[in-house]
């Protein structure tokens, strides 16, 4: 190979890199994050390292009734979870250029997220049930994702 072709396929390489870091990446990290995320909400607790288990509520609990005995749809539900399974769906991520941003629109999902008051009047507790954060193992799969990405390129 003479100096030539190395500088050539050295700037081909340079290009894809580029375009890893900046598209590729964020978007695949993006994608890997909400995976993550949304399985918190099946599985019922935060995987920071280890899945940590979210706080059972009050429904869960004390499973309500109907008159005919039978116990309602709503007490089969896990914490944050309902038939429409609204929180856990609107989990979306923003793709910049070489970082990917994870957000939940969902007006109540902070205070469920990160814990606090809310209802009327702010007088119900809500316990800290994360979702959505910093995670060992999110950050596990994307390091393994972006070493086997160069790996694949370097061997071209």
């Amino acid at each position: 190979m003479t100096d030539k072709q190395f500088l050539r396929k050295l700037a081909s390489v340079r290009k894809d890199i580029d375009e890893l870091v900046a598209s590729k990446w964020p978007r695949k990290a993006g994608v890997m994050a909400i995976n993550l995320f949304n399985e918190n909400f099946r599985k019922g607790g935060f995987m920071g390292k280890t899945r940590k288990p979210w706080k059972r509520t009050q429904r869960q609990n004390n499973p309500r009734k109907t008159k005919s005995g039978k116990i309602t749809a709503a007490s089969s539900y896990g914490p944050l979870l309902s038939s429409r399974r609204h929180l856990s769906r609107s989990n979306e991520k923003i793709v910049g250029n070489g970082q990917v941003t994870i957000v939940n629109k969902v007006p109540y999902a902070a205070v469920h997220n990160d814990g606090g008051r809310a209802g009327r009047g702010h007088k119900t507790n809500i316990p800290e049930r994360p979702f959505i954060g910093p995670s060992q193992t999110l950050d596990k799969q994307i390091s393994d994702m972006m070493r086997t990405d160069m790996e694949k390129l370097l061997k071209q």
